[in-house]
């Protein structure tokens, strides 16, 4: 019992401040004392179930509980208590002398835990959360704060998502990692670079290979290789014509000319077809902007032909 008191007073000075000593808290810490974890357990677990706590209260909290409800020899409760407080502080040492009814769980937390790791991007006004390590699943959402033009500072949230748009004409400054009750797991500077580019009302930017541009250039290009195959055409025409006319030809030389200039009138159809697609395509994304999803789709078209549809 003396290392479990110990336990307390060292866990109160790490995460504890002045203004967490009239809240619910001090009731648990009385019942707690009073030997009456399951009232002093309840206390607790509401106070994170009703959110709004910063990562630092949040660990109190979470150890807190873990710590009632290994006194209650409730070993799986307290080590998944334990495996949050450690994904948020994995620095914490239990005190030397802590009852094993305590440390056994904590370290098999310990044994199991990751160390939540996020990072924050900005992107044509879209903040989006990365995460590169939350092996317990905690993060459930995002807060961003965000000022206006005037300086009027306000929070945008998404509870189910880990990007979210902020409104045109704000600045995002702070982002932070809600888990499902709320409650802020981590906190980080929103990096100012591309914060102030368009908005994206649609969804995320589209790839290169989605944006009007490239079709363009494709398109240039198309079309310069059916002007290309034209005039080879007719010049192939003109030396056949030349060739016949002379009268000294032979049948095998006019046929190979023929046969390359087919071949040039094929170039020439295919490469100004695919410049009317694409140059179509260019122009569809140009008036649809590089936001909002797109969908191709190939099908039998006139005759032998083959079709091709777009949905944006």
């Amino acid at each position: 019992m003396r290392a479990a008191l110990f336990l307390a007073v060292a866990a109160t000075a790490l995460f504890t401040t002045p203004a967490h000593a009239d809240d619910s808290l001090a009731e648990a810490r009385q019942r707690e004392a009073a030997l009456d974890y399951q009232g002093a357990l309840t206390i607790v677990e509401g106070a994170l179930a009703a959110g709004g706590a910063d990562p630092g209260r949040l660990a109190e909290l979470h150890l807190f509980a873990g710590r009632l409800a290994a006194g209650l020899d409730r070993a799986d409760r307290a080590e998944g208590h334990f495996a949050r407080v450690l994904a948020l502080r994995p620095e914490l040492r239990l005190p030397e002398g802590t009852s094993p009814k305590l440390t056994a769980p904590f370290e098999a937390a310990r044994a199991r835990s990751i160390p939540l790791r996020l990072s924050v991007t900005s992107t044509r006004g879209l903040v989006t959360l990365h995460l590169d390590a939350d092996a317990l699943g905690l993060v459930a959402g995002v807060q961003v704060h965000v000022i206006d033009g005037a300086g009027v500072h306000s929070d945008v949230v998404a509870e189910r998502s880990t990007r979210i748009a902020i409104p045109s004409g704000t600045q995002a400054t702070e982002a932070s990692a809600l888990d499902v009750m709320g409650n802020r797991l981590w906190v980080g500077v929103v990096p100012l670079e591309g914060a102030l580019g368009p908005r994206v009302p649609g969804g995320e930017p589209r790839s290169l290979i989605a944006r009007w541009p490239l079709w363009a250039v494709v398109s240039g290009v198309a079309l310069t290789t059916g002007a290309v195959a034209t005039w080879q055409l007719r010049r192939a025409q003109n030396e056949w014509n030349t060739a016949r006319a002379s009268g000294s030809a032979e049948f095998s030389d006019l046929e190979d000319i023929e046969r390359r200039g087919r071949r040039w009138g094929w170039t020439a159809n295919i490469a100004f077809g695919a410049a009317i697609v694409t140059g179509l395509v260019a122009v569809s994304f140009s008036v649809r902007g590089d936001t909002g999803p797109i969908a191709f789709s190939v099908g039998p078209g006139p005759g032998t032909g083959l079709a091709l549809g777009a949905q944006f």
